[in-house]
């Protein structure tokens, strides 16, 4: 007989081994794959995101590291930038790539680029924002004064949002 609590723990066990998306770089010298939902979504407008990326924002999907699955890099495929004293970027030598970053004091968990993600695939959470620019305008037109904001509070169509 199964009890209520162990069918209910033996359902979220089985959503979770169906949960698997693809990703990896733009040549397709580094791939990996991800075995549950992320834990959130961030897009983050800090200077060092927004250059690496060359982009307005950086979309990152946080994950546990044991969810995480580096399939094809070979060590020379893949490379590590220290852009801060806790930022680590790994990137694809051949390609340039960025794929995901570690933080130092995090050791269990890995940020990767959401844009990685084969075919525009949804990394199972819905965004936020954080580390926001002062052209990110909240609904009530001015910048959060905690730098985040929630991509509930951006006007509609704002800066292409």
């Amino acid at each position: 007989m199964i009890t209520e609590e162990a069918g209910a723990a033996a359902e979220q066990n089985a959503g979770r081994a169906e949960f698997v998306r693809a990703g990896g770089c733009q040549c397709g010298g580094v791939r990996y794959r991800i075995t549950a939902p992320a834990l959130e979504v961030n897009h983050c407008h800090c200077s060092m995101c927004r250059k690496i990326h060359g982009a307005l924002f950086a979309s990152f999907a946080r994950v546990r590291k044991s969810n995480f699955i580096l399939e094809r890099p070979s060590e020379a495929d893949l490379g590590v930038f220290r852009s801060s004293a806790v930022v680590q970027r790994h990137f694809c030598t051949r390609c340039g790539s960025p794929l995901f970053i570690t933080i130092y004091g995090y050791p269990d968990r890995v940020w990767l680029a959401a844009g990685t993600l084969d075919s525009g695939a949804h990394p199972g959470h819905p965004g936020t924002t954080r580390f926001t620019s002062s052209w990110a305008p909240s609904r009530r037109g001015s910048p959060s004064p905690t730098g985040c904001l929630s991509t509930r509070d951006i006007e509609p169509g704002a800066h292409g949002l």
